[in-house]
């Protein structure tokens, strides 16, 4: 479970919670962004609702060695909270797999940087050491975005069981040290 969160320079985090599912979809409902993701789009309420209230309640019992980390992403300084995406974590041992959506309108201008690397260094207080994430080869902008992070590209034979892996997907890791600090 997520307690405070330290917020970075421009971004605040907020432990995902139900109440985030009605504040998150205007923001999130945008086609573009499900365009690289495969499966379900939860672009309807209701389906976003469902995938929010999936995302709270944690690992299913058939999953039991996993963690969830999910955080709502919101612009600091604002009068009234300005949602502007989400992070996530699906934690096994030492490491996790990451995701992370962004309404299109903050696309480019740094966020997803921001927000990613507070998210390695939420991770590795949380003793997670090694990060992955499956991309499509077509999304360029993740791709760009991984690399510039410091993510590694990596063979299927390499990764671990990566539940978000899709045939043809370009895997990307990146090892992390539990020593950073949160000061944002």
């Amino acid at each position: 479970m997520l307690h405070m969160l330290a917020p970075s320079k421009r971004l605040r985090y907020e432990p995902l919670s139900q109440i985030h599912a009605s504040r998150l979809f205007p923001v999130l409902a945008a086609p573009e962004i499900y365009e690289h993701i495969t499966g379900e789009v939860p672009i309807t309420r209701e389906l976003f609702e469902a995938d929010i209230a999936a995302r709270v309640g944690g690992p299913p019992p058939s999953r039991p060695h996993e963690r969830w980390f999910n955080v709502a992403i919101a612009l600091r300084g604002a009068p009234l909270p300005q949602y502007i995406g989400r992070l996530e974590a699906t934690v096994h041992g030492h490491w996790g797999e990451v995701a992370y959506l962004l309404d299109p309108k903050f696309w480019g201008l740094g966020y997803a940087k921001e927000a990613m690397q507070w998210w390695h260094e939420y991770l590795a207080s949380a003793g997670v050491t090694e990060l992955w994430a499956a991309v499509t080869p077509s999304n360029a902008r993740s791709v760009f975005l991984l690399k510039k992070l410091g993510y590694q590209l990596a063979s299927r034979s390499q990764a671990p069981g990566l539940s978000s892996y899709d045939t043809g997907d370009k895997i990307f890791h990146l090892s992390i040290q539990n020593d950073v600090s949160l000061a944002g």
